[in-house]
């Protein structure tokens, strides 16, 4: 079972793959980050072979303005997740907490009720013998 996430529930392997759109959905200002880095390292380059040093400038402060800012959505959205993660663990915590008192309350309701014993009716054994 090497691999296996179980802390959560979630049963997938970490070596599960997970498509663009989940890991998007979950987290889309990490991919606008990465986006963002790439295009302005883009810009930067091209300014240095076309020798802008300026516009070379700008695309090299801008990446490093913009690898920060993903680095800290990335730690946001690991935050998060942990945070759903717990919140999904209590939720199950209380629902079996839930269904245990519920049981001991039907437990409990059987025990209190008053126990009737069958009452024999009379056999024809009995009246033959009288």
């Amino acid at each position: 079972m090497s691999g296996e996430v179980n802390k959560g529930g979630d049963k997938r392997s970490i070596f599960t793959p997970v498509s663009i759109g989940e890991y998007l959905g979950r987290a889309p200002l990490v991919f606008i980050g990465v986006a963002a880095t790439i295009g302005s390292l883009a810009y930067g380059f091209k300014s240095l072979f076309t020798g802008d040093m300026s516009g070379q400038a700008k695309g090299m402060t801008g990446r490093v303005g913009f690898q920060i800012a993903t680095i800290l959505a990335i730690v946001a959205a690991v935050g998060f997740r942990q945070q759903e993660k717990q919140a999904e663990k209590d939720a199950r915590a209380l629902r079996r907490e839930q269904r245990e008192q519920k049981k001991l309350q039907e437990e409990l309701a059987a025990k209190e009720a008053p126990k009737e014993a069958p009452k024999e009716a009379p056999t024809a054994t009995k009246k033959a013998d009288e």
